[in-house]
């Protein structure tokens, strides 16, 4: 469904379980006791970086992850046109991920919808899709849709609705599962990659998608990120460390930014991000 760096909706990039799920990662915020201390060699690179699609944090480890949680609350959306999806995900930069990556990409989260009148048949569901929902997403390596033809609808959430969600990898299996603790309604999802899953990248992300052309990105206002922890192939629980993402139209060569990411709190596992602009009518996203 989401627009991302490996699927049928690429785009370049310029510089930019049941094991434990019901008891760790459908907690309401819940830490993890055992969660180390940043550690700065845990992953790839530091920095900012820009691109035309995501706000948000990346970590890197190429001893593959195995799982990540995320807590956030549904953002309410001003305007006429444009989403903002809230999502966390595993393989997602194809910058740190090496080209014999076993993958897959995988992504759940939840998507804040302005204009209800887009084509969003892909992704299934009942007809109209409400303007707020979950959704998950299994792309394979080879931009395969693995998981709907755009991702798959799971229900219906509200503004301020507060959701914990988590990816848990268990050799051939990844385990996707989302709880909308305000309301009750949750999901898990199990998807079998028919050989040993690699995770090298985990994404805890605000995200324009590409229901329309050009591709905006809805007034969120502000919305943040908590319990953002990912574990290692050490069985180690980390927070984030500094590679964080803000998002950029570039018209003639000059940039429009439309999201900021704020620095991290509570111990590298709290940020916000920070809606700006809803991008140009002459988004480089769309082909003539």
């Amino acid at each position: 469904m989401k627009d991302h760096w490996h699927g049928k909706h690429i785009v370049s990039i310029v510089v930019l379980l049941v094991v434990g799920v019901a008891s760790l990662c459908l907690t309401n915020g819940g830490t993890p006791a055992h969660a180390a201390a940043p550690l700065k060699p845990f992953t790839g690179y530091e920095g900012h970086h820009d691109g035309p699609i995501w706000a948000g944090y990346e970590a890197v480890d190429w001893y593959s992850y195995q799982e990540i949680n995320g807590h956030w609350a549904v953002r309410s959306v001003n305007g006429l046109v444009g989403d903002a999806a809230q999502w966390i995900g595993f393989n997602g930069d194809p910058n740190w991920v090496p080209s014999d990556w076993s993958g897959p990409l995988v992504q759940i989260g939840t998507d804040s919808v302005l204009q209800v009148n887009q084509d969003r048949s892909c992704i299934g569901g009942p007809n109209p899709l409400p303007p707020y929902f979950a959704w998950a997403e299994v792309i394979g390596h080879g931009a395969q849709d693995l998981l709907g033809g755009c991702g798959e609808y799971l229900f219906a959430v509200n503004p301020g609705d507060q959701i914990t969600a988590s990816i848990t990898i268990n050799g051939n299996y990844a385990y996707l599962a989302i709880n909308d603790t305000t309301n009750g309604q949750d999901r898990v999802i199990s998807f079998n990659n028919g050989q040993n899953l690699s995770e090298y990248t985990a994404e805890w992300i605000i995200e324009r998608s590409g229901w329309n052309c050009p591709p905006r990105l809805a007034d969120f206002g502000t919305a943040t990120f908590t319990n953002a922890l990912v574990k290692a192939g050490n069985n180690v629980w980390y927070p984030i460390t500094y590679n964080s993402y803000v998002i950029d139209d570039m018209v003639s060569n000059t940039p429009i930014l439309l999201a900021q990411t704020s620095g991290l709190s509570s111990g590298n596992t709290v940020f916000s991000v920070q809606w700006l602009s809803v991008g140009s009518d002459k988004d480089p996203l769309c082909t003539p």
